[in-house]
């Protein structure tokens, strides 16, 4: 039996056997993977049993994959995104690593660990043996289990082969609105359909949706696309999205930019991918392809909102003076230990045929001895002005992580179609450096009512984040430059196997506007099998203090659950509202800021009506009884009823 000596991202190196002809290697892994298949039968973490994970279970997968400890730090295009990618997980068995990349769920590294250990030793058959693999671990292996499949036909320690079948997701959604101070009642609908044939080699996607105030048809909001996929391309027709590097140069949708544990510095682009959501909005329209040769990936598109304007509307109007094309490329090389591209993005106005944004940038990642280094530079090719990046994350010892990166945003550095690590809101006319420190656990709580892979956690987790910045042109109002310190502390403590505690302490300071912030948010969270409760409390102060709390409960089975949440908050002012994450039906996105003196009521849950179609509903209730100070008229309540029906085939 031959040994293969391997090294993990923590520097430490492991001994992975390979099993050649002889017959007591062949014994030794038979007896392993006959364990291994019992293992994945008996647990929970199953394709026909994910209808049973719950939301709070879905979101916390998120947050970890993202580095982040709030839902409200997620953004709509991200959780769309993560939630098409459980409906239609990808089967690791059978991807390659480049296919493996493209999710955005694993680094060079682990997709690089992941394909060679399935050359050596065979398919994966349990989330506890991709745990063993370097870089990944029980925690992570739990986080990415909605998003996976460990399907396999093939005999033990054999690649298997793959037959995919076809897919068919419909959504039909519908809200009422009704406003006590224009008494009146408003309405919204959306519909979605994303199709994937047999083997997911063609697949097709259409999205309509009318928001309130908006004429009912034709619908304000559409967005579409029709893929093809292949082992050595990729092409999509109509709207997608395009994330490379570090997103310095082009890192298309909404990005959030917060920094609170190490995992959150390093994104792991995911290329073109085909965008299925309702209005498509900091997206692409146009068509793309990625192109792969070996270690090479070559991503080309041609977009913009010249291209939607025109299948939207052709109006005199939108082909003189709206008109817009966004051209880009992308040459990627796939290492072992990590990999580097090359990307150019430009735009250019109406049919002058000049251009309006013109960057270029080259990035890096590299993985060795426990260390992941990362960067990007770029370079405004219509002003000459550079801007940049640079970082690492390693470990520090057992349980210890931490992270630090320094960028370099020049003031006419042109921050459009960029989602790079920033304090505000464009990549550009900042200066800064962030550290973040994580401490987990090795001692591990077990969770009541779960069984198997992923029914334990950490005693404990905590994050501390430090973030200093410095604007050199004036923004925000100001007239002369400014800086900003930032202070996160989160940690999570499971208390009991019913009980876990969430700590979370923010503390900013700036030299414009209200210089001082602080955040002090605490959660207690019950769960017990089906049934689970929450209770939180915020205190702000900025401007004014800020308080506001709320207490939910519920339950989910495999057929139906319902959950109620009411709450209360005292926001005197805008400056110190308070964002809190609502429960919806999956890929609503809805974090509310409240305002005022108030108290709200929800009721939401879903029933499963028969196999592959669910129904799900929200209602909810937000008044305005007190008024704040110098209020003149009370603020108006609201009321608000949503519908929405999913059918899967």
């Amino acid at each position: 039996m031959e040994r293969r000596i391997m090294e993990n991202r923590h520097g430490k190196r492991k001994i992975i056997p390979y099993f050649g002809e002889d017959i007591e290697g062949r014994s030794e892994i038979m007896i392993v993977r006959i364990v291994c298949i019992f293992s994945l039968l008996s647990s929970p973490v199953f394709a026909d049993e994910r209808e049973k994970s719950d939301e709070n279970d879905f979101l916390q997968a998120v947050m970890t994959i993202k580095g982040t400890g709030s839902e409200e730090y997620l953004s709509e295009d991200e959780l769309e995104y993560f939630r098409q990618l459980a409906v239609n997980p990808i089967a690791i068995n059978g991807a390659s690593s480049s296919e493996l990349l493209a999710t955005g769920l694993f680094s060079p590294y682990q997709a690089a660990v992941i394909e060679d250990y399935r050359s050596r030793s065979g398919d994966i058959l349990s989330l506890s043996e991709l745990a063993l693999l370097d870089g990944f671990g029980d925690d992570y292996a739990r986080a990415v289990s909605p998003f996976v499949t460990l399907v396999s036909n093939g005999l033990p320690g054999k690649p298997a082969s793959y037959g995919i079948p076809a897919e068919h997701e419909s959504v039909f959604r519908s809200a009422l609105r009704y406003d006590d101070g224009d008494d009146k009642t408003s309405g919204m609908y959306g519909m979605k359909y994303r199709f994937s044939s047999a083997g997911r080699i063609v697949g097709a996607g259409l999205a309509l949706r009318s928001p309130y105030g908006a004429a009912h048809w034709p619908p304000a909001e559409r967005s579409f696309f029709v893929s093809l996929h292949r082992r050595k391309f990729d092409l999509v027709l109509g709207d997608f999205n395009a994330k490379f590097g570090q997103g310095l140069a082009l890192w298309s949708g909404f990005s959030m930019s917060g920094t609170d544990s190490p995992a959150s510095f390093a994104k792991n682009p995911v290329g073109i991918v085909p965008y299925g959501s309702y209005s498509g909005d900091g997206t692409f329209r146009g068509i793309a392809g990625n192109f792969r040769a070996g270690k090479f990936t070559l991503s080309a598109f041609v977009g913009g909102d010249g291209l939607r304007n025109m299948a939207e509307s052709l109006s005199e109007e939108n082909l003189d003076g709206n008109l817009s094309f966004r051209p880009g490329v992308n040459i990627a090389y796939y290492g072992w230990r990590g990999q580097t591209s090359l990307t150019f993005v430009s735009e250019t106005d109406g049919l002058t045929g000049r251009f309006s944004v013109c960057k270029v940038s080259a990035d890096g990642r590299y993985s060795i001895k426990g260390v992941d280094l990362f960067s990007e530079i770029a370079i405004d090719c219509l002003s000459l002005m550079p801007a940049g990046l640079v970082g690492s994350r390693f470990a520090v010892c057992d349980g210890v992580e931490a992270a630090v990166a320094a960028r370099y945003y020049s003031p006419e550095y042109d921050g459009s179609f960029s989602g790079a690590v920033r304090s505000g809101t464009k990549c550009t006319n900042e200066h800064g450096v962030t550290l973040a420190l994580r401490h987990l656990s090795e001692k591990r709580v077990g969770l009541a009512g779960k069984t198997g892979f992923g029914s334990s956690v950490s005693l404990s987790d905590l994050s501390v984040n430090l973030d200093a910045s410095f604007s050199p042109a004036p923004k925000y109002g100001t007239d002369t430059s400014s800086y900003q310190v930032k202070a996160v502390v989160s940690e999570v403590v499971r208390l009991s196997p019913m009980f876990g505690l969430r700590l979370k302490f923010s503390g900013r300071y700036r030299t414009y506007s209200y210089p001082f912030n602080l955040h002090l948010r605490a959660e207690l969270e019950f769960g017990s099998g089906e049934w689970n409760s929450r209770l939180r409390a915020d205190v702000t102060k900025c401007r004014g203090i800020s308080c506001l709390g709320y207490l939910e409960g519920g339950r989910k089975s495999a057929v139906w659950s319902a959950y109620l949440r009411c709450g209360m908050f005292r926001v005197d002012y805008w400056d110190d509202r308070i964002y809190v994450y609502e429960r919806d039906a999956p890929g609503n996105f809805s974090v509310p800021a409240y305002y005022g003196r108030g108290y709200w009521v929800a009721f939401s849950g879903g029933v499963r009506l028969f196999r592959g179609g669910k129904l799900y509903f929200r209602a909810s209730f937000t008044d305005y009884p007190w008024r704040r100070p110098l209020q003149e008229s009370e603020k108006p309540g609201r009321a608000e009823l949503k519908l929405q029906f999913v059918l899967r085939l």
